[in-house]
């Protein structure tokens, strides 16, 4: 586990890590989280069916405050209790990036867990207006010069460098196999 985390830490080419039924603990977890912390290409981290607890879920909670490029996380079926539910969501407040965190099976309060969706959809909801917002300033931009369309390549860039909508769902997780990751641990 130590060598995964480490090597993860600067890696730029996996987007999606699946260590599903792993038998990763908190200690797994926190080496993980340190990784987290650094990388700056993985987009999902599915850690299903793992031996994740509070401890473990506080350090990931943690490293989600520096981390701007995880956008999906699998935590179903550990041993997280609402004290690590709450870790994740105090992260959620501040972290706008993350828009499905996956928890069924731990035990975690039904109000944490609903305050942990509601972050996950205002997450959502702010990149599709934005990305609305960007398109339709650059529909507007667009003007007629000689019969030919002329777009203010400003208003380009930005439009590139936004990311595009993301939906949850295994689908998405199986079209994206390019740069996935499916380490089998059992």
């Amino acid at each position: 586990m130590v060598v995964l985390a480490m090597s993860l830490a600067n890696n730029t080419h996996i987007r999606i890590l699946h260590l599903h039924d792993c038998q990763i603990n908190d200690l797994g977890a926190n080496l993980l989280a340190f990784s987290l912390r650094r990388n700056t290409s993985i987009e999902q981290l599915w850690l299903n069916g793992n031996n994740i607890g509070d401890i473990g879920a506080e350090a990931i909670a943690n490293a989600l405050h520096a981390n701007r490029t995880l956008k999906t996380i699998g935590l179903r079926n550990n041993v997280i209790g609402d004290h690590g539910g709450k870790r994740i969501r105090d992260s959620l407040k501040q972290n706008r990036v993350i828009t499905d965190v996956f928890l069924r099976g731990n035990q975690i309060s039904d109000k944490t867990t609903c305050d942990i969706y509601c972050y996950c959809e205002r997450n959502s909801h702010e990149k599709l207006v934005k990305k609305r917002n960007t398109s339709s300033l650059i529909s507007r931009s667009s003007t007629r010069a000689g019969g030919k369309k002329v777009q203010t390549n400003k208003l380009l860039s930005i439009q590139e460098q936004l990311p595009s909508v993301q939906w949850s769902g295994m689908r998405r997780t199986v079209a994206r196999k390019r740069n996935s990751i499916v380490a089998p641990c059992a």
